[in-house]
């Protein structure tokens, strides 16, 4: 788990994650999605490239902090439906105006 994204970073709203994941298939990509809409959690950004044959990339954003025990829960069980995957970093949100 990324530095950023340790169970250390206090909590905010504001706060955001970028994952990645390697997924088997189509279906799986659509399972992840649904893991974080069962949560509660706010995707910012998802995107899903081919990675070699018959297997998906999914980068994901989402609002919340990895101490939030929903968000620990979603990012576990999504972590268990992919062959790889990886915290990339955690940034606070800025609005510009």
């Amino acid at each position: 788990m990324s530095p950023l994204c340790s169970k250390t970073t206090s909590p905010s709203v504001n706060s955001h994650a970028g994952t990645r994941c390697l997924v088997p298939s189509r279906t799986t990509v659509a399972s992840a999605v649904i893991v974080f809409a069962k949560a509660s959690i706010n995707l910012t950004r998802i995107e899903s490239v081919p990675d070699k044959p018959g297997t998906y990339a999914i980068f994901i954003d989402f609002e919340g902090s990895i101490k939030d025990p929903r968000v620990e829960a979603a990012v576990k069980a999504v972590s268990a439906m992919a062959e790889d995957f990886r915290i990339l970093g955690c940034y606070r949100e800025t609005r510009i105006q």
